[in-house]
């Protein structure tokens, strides 16, 4: 299991312990532990794998499971707090005097023992509109973990070997990259162009864009409709040279070859087509 795989992985259970909990109450109740239990098992997976991960990654899993525990506390039975009582016997005539005192909630002393978080140097743009970005310079791209978050009708150039890119909530931008060596994970997009090399290309919850590809192993997409695939066509001066320092094989190019998880059974998947040859 890869660093991507351990995003895509959170987010299946996610969903499949929020299905759990929306049972019939009586049932609910008995799959608590179970659940506690399996929130815990993700933790752990997120802990083992940190080292590898990218801080944007780090804290998307992070908020999954904050949500979880959030959720699943909802469900647990309240208990009233526990009071005990003893005497504390003073001699100040024939006198006794009886103390009460709250028993602690056990509970709230208790550590979740979250999953660690690295906080890594992470470059990137996030919240721009109607501009030309650029990354080109190899200080910010080569070897680095580029995030791209929610820009809307922006065009973005990333030239050099970024180390794997992360592109998520763009609205009509155009994105044009170099080779990224790892992956490319392409995330709740809209009506974009995207012109990307990279040795594994994700897309999930993403319509209406159109895919210009150089990829060496096989397209996976999710939860999304509307995408057209093509070859990749973006020139650059050193692009050349990028191709050699990714280690990618500029001759090997599987853009044909999409896996549509939603349509797994089916020969064509509806939520795809071929952009048509010009």
């Amino acid at each position: 299991m890869d660093r991507m795989d351990i995003v895509d992985h959170v987010r299946r259970e996610k969903s499949r312990i929020l299905d759990e909990l929306n049972c019939d109450q009586d049932d609910k109740l008995t799959r608590i532990d179970n659940i506690s239990k399996k929130i815990d098992e993700i933790k752990n997976l997120v802990h083992q794998y940190t080292p590898t991960m990218i801080a944007y990654d780090i804290r998307s899993c992070n908020d999954i499971i904050k949500e979880l525990e959030t959720t699943l506390q909802k469900y647990r039975v309240p208990t009233k707090p526990f009071k005990f009582s003893f005497d504390i016997r003073k001699k100040s005539g024939n006198n006794n005097s009886t103390k009460t005192v709250d028993a602690v909630d056990s509970s709230s002393s208790s550590s979740s023992n979250p999953a660690m978080i690295i906080e890594l140097d992470t470059p990137g743009f996030k919240n721009r509109s109607n501009e030309n970005l650029i990354l080109d310079k190899p200080e910010q791209t080569d070897g680095k973990d580029i995030v791209i978050e929610s820009l809307d009708n922006c065009q973005l150039r990333i030239q050099g070997v970024p180390s794997s890119l992360r592109l998520r909530n763009l609205r009509n931008c155009q994105i044009y990259t170099g080779p990224v060596r790892t992956s490319t994970y392409v995330e709740k997009c809209s009506e974009c162009q995207f012109e990307i090399i990279a040795q594994q290309i994700r897309i999930h919850e993403t319509k209406k864009c159109d895919f210009y590809l150089h990829v060496t192993s096989r397209i996976i997409m999710e939860n999304s409709s509307d995408l057209r695939f093509g070859q990749y066509k973006w020139l650059y001066d050193q692009l050349d040279n990028d191709f050699k320092r990714s280690n990618i094989d500029p001759l090997m190019n599987n853009w044909k070859c999409i896996d549509d998880f939603d349509c797994v059974h089916q020969n064509q998947s509806p939520n795809w087509s071929f952009i048509p040859m010009e």
